[in-house]
C-alpha cells in the first residue's frame, strides 16, 4: 500500500511538473509570493484581481517548480523557492500589477511587532469609551485626555506609531480600543522575474508610490526642457519656441543696425519718430517744426553739416515752404545739444526679445508670462527669412 501511494505521488508531482512547464511558456514575468497567514477573504479578493488581469495562479511545491524552471532554463528563482510557492504568471507589468494590489488591501488591527507603514495617529475627540481601566492604556500610550459628558476624550491629535516603527503592545492595544485599522492586509510578492530581460524585481522596487514617481518625472521633464532651451537643443516640445526666441533676438540685431524690412520697419519709423521727438523737446517750439528736425536728423545721419543752408535744401527737395526763422532757430539751437547723446537714450527704449516660456508640463508651477504676439512656428521660420532678405 505504502509503496503505490508512493508511485502515485511521484505520478502527480510528475503531472504537476508537466503541466507548469507547458503554462510558462505562454507568459514573460513570473512572479513568486507566499499565501502563509493570509485570511481566506483576502486570498480570494487577491486571486479574484490576478485572474482579472489575465495571470494564472498556482501554488506548487518548491522542488516541484524548480524541476519545471529548470527545465525551462529559469534558473534565477532558486534562491526564492523554499516551499509551497506561490506562482503567478503574468505577461501584465508586475509594477502594474503590484498597484492593483495595493488597492485591494484590505484594512486591519495592528498587532504587537508590527511595523507600521505609515505614521499613525489618533485624532481628537470624544472616544465613546467609558473611564475606568481604558484610561492606563492611554496614559501608557502617550496620549492625553480629559473626561466629557462621562466619556474619555482625546485632548489633540497626537501621533502614536512613525512609519516604520515596531508597533508596541500598548499602541497596538489602544488602537484597537479606537477600532483604528491601521495596518494593510496586502499579499506577500517576494520577487518578480522578466525572463526576456533576466531582469529580478524585488518587493521594495514593485512597492512604488506613484503620486511621488510621478512628480519626480514631472521635475525631470521640466528640468530637461529648460536645459534644452537653454543650450538651443532642437526637440519636437522646443522647436516653437526656439523659433519664436530666435525671431525676436534677429529682430532685435536688425533693428539695432536699422535694417529696414517688413518687419522692422514700423519698429524703425518708430525709433526715428523717439529720436526726433527727443530733440524736439530741446526746441520752446518744436511741436511746429518736426520735419525741419527730420532734415536735421538725415544731415547728422549723412554725416553732413547741420546748418542753414542744408537744411532749407531738404526742406525745398520736400516740396514743402521753408520759413527762415524756424530754420535759423533750430541751427542755433541744436548748437548746443549732444545730437549723438539724445540719438543713443532715444534708441535704447526698444522691445527687447524675450525669455523662452514655460516649459509645458501639466500641473507644474506656472509662471506670469510675458505678453506676446502669437506667432505660428512657419510664420517665425518665414520672419527670420525676411528680417535680412
Amino acid at each position: 500500500m505504502f509503496v503505490e501511494n508512493k508511485k502515485h505521488f511521484r505520478a502527480w508531482k510528475e503531472q504537476e511538473k508537466s503541466a507548469f512547464e507547458k503554462v510558462l511558456d505562454n507568459y514573460n514575468y513570473i512572479i513568486i509570493g507566499n499565501l502563509n497567514k493570509l485570511p481566506a477573504k483576502a486570498e480570494r479578493q487577491f486571486r479574484k484581481v490576478l485572474k482579472d488581469a489575465g495571470c494564472f495562479i498556482k501554488v506548487l511545491n518548491s522542488k516541484v517548480a524548480l524541476k519545471a524552471l529548470h527545465e525551462k532554463g529559469v534558473k534565477e528563482l532558486d534562491p526564492y523557492l523554499k516551499g509551497p510557492t506561490l506562482f503567478v504568471l503574468s505577461n501584465e507589468n508586475p509594477f502594474k500589477l503590484y498597484i492593483d494590489i495595493k488597492k485591494n488591501a484590505s484594512p486591519s488591527f495592528a498587532k504587537e511587532g508590527m511595523i507600521a507603514p505609515d505614521d499613525i495617529y489618533v485624532e481628537e475627540g470624544d472616544t465613546g469609551i467609558l473611564p475606568g481601566p481604558a484610561l492606563t492604556d492611554f496614559k501608557a500610550a502617550k496620549v492625553d485626555t480629559q473626561i466629557r459628558n462621562g466619556k474619555i476624550y482625546i485632548s489633540k491629535k497626537t501621533k502614536v506609531a512613525s512609519k516604520g516603527d515596531k508597533i508596541n503592545s500598548k499602541v497596538a492595544t489602544l488602537l484597537t480600543k479606537l477600532n483604528i485599522k491601521p495596518m494593510k492586509i496586502l499579499l506577500d510578492i517576494r520577487t518578480a522575474l522578466d525572463r526576456k530581460e533576466k531582469i529580478l524585481y524585488f518587493k521594495d522596487l514593485l512597492d512604488v508610490d506613484m503620486e511621488e514617481l510621478t512628480n519626480k518625472i514631472k521635475e525631470a521633464y521640466q528640468k530637461a526642457y529648460f536645459l534644452a532651451l537653454g543650450n538651443s537643443y532642437i526637440t519636437k516640445e522646443t522647436i516653437k519656441p526656439l523659433l519664436i526666441k530666435s525671431y525676436k533676438n534677429t529682430k532685435a540685431v536688425a533693428l539695432a543696425g536699422n535694417i529696414i524690412n517688413k518687419e522692422t520697419v514700423k519698429d524703425i519709423l518708430l525709433k526715428a519718430h523717439r529720436i526726433a521727438y527727443a530733440l524736439g523737446k530741446k526746441l520752446w517750439f518744436w511741436g511746429e517744426i518736426m520735419e525741419y528736425i527730420y532734415a536735421a536728423m538725415l544731415l547728422n545721419s549723412a554725416k553732413k553739416e547741420i546748418n542753414e543752408a542744408n537744411i532749407t535744401s531738404i526742406i525745398k527737395a520736400a516740396g514743402l515752404k521753408v520759413d527762415l526763422a524756424k530754420v535759423k532757430s533750430l541751427v542755433e539751437t541744436l548748437k548746443d545739444v549732444d545730437f549723438e547723446a539724445v540719438i543713443k537714450e532715444a534708441s535704447s527704449v526698444q522691445v527687447t526679445a524675450p525669455a523662452a516660456s514655460a516649459a509645458p508640463v501639466a500641473e507644474a508651477k506656472t509662471e506670469e508670462k510675458p505678453k506676446e504676439e502669437k506667432k505660428s512656428e512657419e510664420e517665425a521660420a518665414a520672419g527670420l527669412g525676411s528680417l535680412f532678405g
